[in-house]
């Protein structure tokens, strides 16, 4: 297998003027396993444009906003070339996480999932339920909640075994994604068949309130949803906003789990030397649902 390559092409005054050096940056980014360059502008799955006073703007394919503008002083040139590394890659490993989907989907044969508006969260000491409302879909296929409204999710199977769920959110605008359960990554995320209905952000410690950025009318969130056979070490699904400081790590394997695996070949690039294992010994299955977030 290998991942998807994020294409990216360089222009701008300062590469014209030779303040900064197209060449060697495009050596640079094309030393990460996830990035490819290419001439081509209008192709680009990102371009590049280097303008004067050490001012950076990536924008998307077709796109004429930028998806993001960054001050890298041109002078440095390590420190460029390492900071634009990782910021396309990021853009790649974020694109890579919301496309991936499982080889087979017999798995999904398996599962329950919802997507509810909490009423009422559970509280501590009661032993009362959960209440929870089913939410509607608008014209675009899109749940819909108003902000401050909260979200919670169900998840239960009807497998043999137990199987392992995982919930991540997917931030378009930053490009940035979070592990939403389990709620921390050293909890365990194994559901057995027999386990009651699991129910996330339905309190008492933990909800999903949603909300909309600050001078948007709307916000659209959306939660990939994955279920593996085996565990994952879920660390590599948490990406911060595009250009803020992250350690990248540098274990290609995780749990060895394939779902683990395939995670970061996508995220990474890479995924260890020795063969992935068996899809139909270690299935997983992946799906998502998009919230439109409307400000109340």
């Amino acid at each position: 297998m290998k991942p998807q390559l994020l294409s990216v092409a360089l222009t701008g005054e300062a590469i014209e003027n030779g303040e900064v050096s197209k060449d060697d940056l495009a050596a640079a980014i094309a030393a990460v396993p996830l990035l490819r360059v290419i001439e081509d502008v209008d192709a680009a799955d990102i371009r590049v444009v280097a303008q004067a006073q050490s001012v950076f703007r990536l924008y998307e394919r077709g796109q004429t906003v930028a998806l993001a503008a960054f001050r890298i002083p041109v002078k440095r040139l390590r420190s460029l070339h390492q900071r634009m590394q990782r910021i396309l890659e990021q853009v790649a490993a974020y694109r890579n996480l919301a496309a991936l989907q499982a080889p087979e989907s017999y798995l999904a044969d398996t599962v329950k999932i919802q997507f509810l508006q909490l009423l009422e969260p559970a509280t501590r000491g009661s032993l009362k339920e959960p209440a929870a409302t089913p939410l509607e879909r608008n014209e675009a296929g899109e749940y819909q909640l108003e902000a401050g409204q909260n979200l919670t999710i169900t998840f239960t199977h009807f497998a043999p075994d137990p199987l392992y769920f995982y919930v991540v959110s997917l931030d378009r605008r930053l490009k940035s994604t979070a592990l939403i359960y389990p709620y921390k990554s050293a909890f365990s995320a194994r559901i057995k068949p027999s386990d009651p209905l699991l129910l996330v952000g339905a309190g008492p410690e933990y909800l999903l309130e949603m909300q909309v950025p600050e001078g948007y009318s709307s916000g659209l969130d959306i939660f990939k949803i994955l279920v593996s056979q085996s565990a994952i070490e879920p660390d590599i699904l948490n990406m911060p906003s595009l250009g803020t400081r992250k350690d990248v790590t540098s274990d290609y394997y995780g749990s060895g789990a394939r779902l683990d695996r395939e995670l970061r070949l996508a995220i990474l690039g890479q995924a260890g030397t020795s063969p992935l294992p068996q899809f139909f010994d270690d299935p997983w299955w992946a799906t998502e649902e998009r919230i439109r977030v409307l400000r109340a």
